[in-house]
């Protein structure tokens, strides 16, 4: 299972909800492919960002927010955030939050193509011991 895009019809009562910021990449242009992937996901043309933010919900159930960033000089976007939103007085579970941003990860390098592959980031978590990475039904990964 991956990770679910919202429209923004979909988020509801944003009231109650604080913003935390779990991830931040200033080089997506270090892989262009990943770059790529974000251009065609939020439709980026020429120069310019997006105006609105992309949410996504992971298969977890956990709301997140993604702002494309950009850099004077570089191409757009140039990096990104990843905002956690969670309930305003809940405290994060902080492994939640790494499998959460591995399945991100995940659907970044299926939509990157070769030679990025899903099974080779699988090798990657293998090799660093990446507990998160573990798929929670087939045990661990092999490498």
């Amino acid at each position: 299972m991956s990770i679910q895009w919202l429209d923004p019809s979909e988020l509801g009562d944003r009231s109650a909800l604080r913003r935390q910021v779990v991830l931040t990449e200033f080089g997506l242009g270090h892989v262009p492919a990943f770059r790529q992937v974000f251009v065609d996901h939020f439709a980026v043309t020429g120069r310019a960002l997006p105006e609105a933010p992309g949410w996504f919900r992971t298969p977890a159930g956990n709301l997140y927010e993604v702002v494309l960033t950009a850099r004077s000089g570089e191409p757009v976007p140039g990096g990104l955030e990843v905002a956690a939103l969670p309930e305003r007085f809940t405290p994060l579970d902080q492994g939640a939050v790494d499998r959460d941003l591995w399945e991100f990860l995940r659907w970044v390098v299926e939509r990157a193509g070769e030679p990025w592959t899903p099974e080779g980031l699988d090798r990657l978590a293998a090799l660093y011991r990446i507990p998160e990475a573990e798929p929670s039904t087939d045990g661990p990964v092999s490498p």
